[in-house]
């Protein structure tokens, strides 16, 4: 058994019979096992040949998971290396809390080494956190004087980059460079580290109070605009991670943003990848304290 606490909440993984691989960004998260809470979120291993489960054609599909409807209720099942149908389990088991049973391909048993990080990022975790008032964002975010600013984009607009511009220009510590935790702590919305972090390879357990959020377009100039607030939410929705045929966990993400949103400051930065980005978002930051 694995202890991890996640955004302040704990998470057991009972490994028997396969063991996740260790990698460098769940280290942090693990807690000793007498730590546990007693309401613990649990993960159990099964072993099933998945492929069995799958009907004539599934209900949703990428390159990274399959939906199917079965006899034995709904799968999500997901691919990993050479194994198309490496595990799955049952969304709605999500919502019930306790005990998830996570079904493995008995060839997962050999030579087919699952990273923790990655588990913990397809293994219905968002949902589990949603169910406690925590939300996953796909956001860069930095540590800067004891406040946490939030960088949100699509991929490939400059979410790392500006976490590193402030790192460097600002005195900052950039906590992820790609997804953060988001859940109010004594009435105050807080960014806490997350054990995922995309290709950024920057990921530490800290929790701090949300300073700002900053929505992030690419521009000739550097500048700081106000953002309407159906657009603040409709912008962290599509960055925040649901399932997408879920109207229930879309509905919480949904009420979770908007209060987020009502709270804390949101504002857009069109920017420069340099210096001048950091001293207009600064100076703002500043005048609205």
């Amino acid at each position: 058994m694995e202890h991890f606490r996640i955004g302040d909440m704990s998470f057991l993984w009972n490994n028997d019979g396969l063991s996740l691989q260790p990698d460098p960004y769940t280290e942090g998260f693990r807690a000793p096992l007498e730590n546990a809470d007693p309401d613990a979120e649990r993960y159990t291993t099964a072993f099933f040949p998945l492929d069995r489960l799958r009907s004539a054609s599934p209900l949703q599909q990428n390159a990274l998971y399959e939906l199917y409807d079965t006899a034995w209720g709904r799968f999500l099942i997901y691919h990993w290396g050479t194994c198309r149908f490496a595990y799955g389990y049952r969304p709605e088991d999500l919502k019930t809390g306790g005990t998830l049973p996570v079904w493995f391909h008995p060839y997962m048993k050999d030579g087919f080494p699952l990273r923790r990080d990655w588990f913990f990022s397809t293994a219905g975790m968002h949902s589990k956190l949603l169910r406690h008032g925590a939300a996953v964002l796909h956001a860069a975010w930095v540590d800067w004087n004891g406040m946490a600013i939030l960088f949100a984009a699509p991929s490939q607009t400059g979410k790392s980059t500006q976490a590193e511009l402030w790192r460097r220009y600002a005195g900052a510590e950039v906590i992820n460079g790609d997804r953060v935790l988001l859940r109010k702590k004594n009435g105050i919305w807080c960014a806490w580290g997350y054990p995922c972090c995309g290709s950024s390879k920057i990921c530490i357990n800290r929790t701090r109070p949300v300073r700002a959020v900053v929505l992030l377009e690419q521009g000739a100039e550097n500048r700081v605009s106000p953002v309407p607030s159906a657009e603040k939410i409709r912008t962290l929705m599509a960055g925040t991670e649901v399932y997408v045929w879920d109207n229930e966990e879309i509905e919480t993400a949904l009420r979770l943003v908007k209060d987020l949103t009502e709270a804390v400051p949101v504002v857009r930065l069109t920017c420069r990848p340099d210096a001048g980005a950091v001293t207009v978002l600064k100076h703002e930051l500043e005048e609205m304290q």
